[in-house]
């Protein structure tokens, strides 16, 4: 990218940044006075690294949550983690297996906290550790949500397995990254780690962009139990609501 264009970056952000409420394309131009294929490019480049975002069912852009993550990263996570120890908890307690919490890390998920269970056999804890996005059930929530051009630039990589059930086509990972979107959760069945199942949900903030995930997971010889799957369910989605609601609007 050259200087111009770093300067003009610059500009169509100050204008982003001073319309949280979202800018479109047209009007970014006549305020930066930048000829309007300029600004589209510009935005499309940003938008592709998650500088920018598009506020959901709309063209205009907003701040993305990666230069979100990039000014505060500690703040943000910690916030969230304080935000979301209680709920965990219960979770676990409610479910009696292991619950997590999970934040996008560029092309990785990074496992921020784990919460185990009282059973006697224990799932391994992954808090800190990162795993790329489509091998995590979290990490397909990130995927699954991220912007199109964002999801499309992870999958024209090749994709490495962590077992034979790992997704690595990227043609069935856009299938499940769809079905993922319509239901608002992810079941995952060994493809992280073999004999264990995750079933994963978002959590969102204030402009409806996903910033976290909540996990539960166990081995799949007492997870989910017999006719526990739906309750299961319920439980991850209303504990990630609870979370989504905590956090400042």
């Amino acid at each position: 990218m050259s200087v111009q264009s770093i300067e003009r970056a610059f500009a169509i952000l100050r204008v982003v940044a001073q319309t949280p409420h979202g800018v479109g394309i047209t009007d970014l131009a006549e305020r930066t006075q930048l000829h309007k294929s300029t600004v589209s490019r510009l935005v499309s480049t940003l938008e592709e690294q998650d500088i920018l975002a598009r506020l959901p069912n709309s063209t205009d852009v907003c701040i993305g949550a990666g230069l979100m993550a990039l000014l505060t990263p500690q703040s943000e996570q910690q916030h969230l983690l304080q935000t979301a120890r209680p709920f965990l908890a219960r979770l676990s307690q409610q479910l009696n297996e292991a619950v997590g919490l999970c934040v996008p890390d560029g092309d990785s998920a990074l496992f921020l906290e784990q919460v185990n269970s009282r059973q006697a056999v224990q799932v391994r804890n992954w808090s800190g550790e990162r795993y790329p996005l489509h091998l995590a059930a979290g990490g397909k929530i990130f995927l699954a949500y991220a912007s199109e051009k964002a999801r499309e630039r992870y999958l024209s990589r090749p994709l490495s397995p962590f077992t034979q059930y790992s997704l690595t086509d990227a043609t069935a990972l856009r299938q499940n990254l769809q079905q993922i979107v319509s239901v608002g959760y992810n079941w995952a069945w060994e493809e992280f780690e073999e004999g264990l199942v995750t079933v994963a949900a978002p959590i969102f903030d204030w402009r409806n962009t996903v910033i976290g995930a909540v996990y539960a997971c166990g081995p799949r010889y007492r997870f989910p139990a017999p006719k526990q799957q739906e309750r299961i369910t319920h439980a991850l989605l209303a504990t990630c609501l609870q979370i989504t609601q905590e956090l400042p609007r």
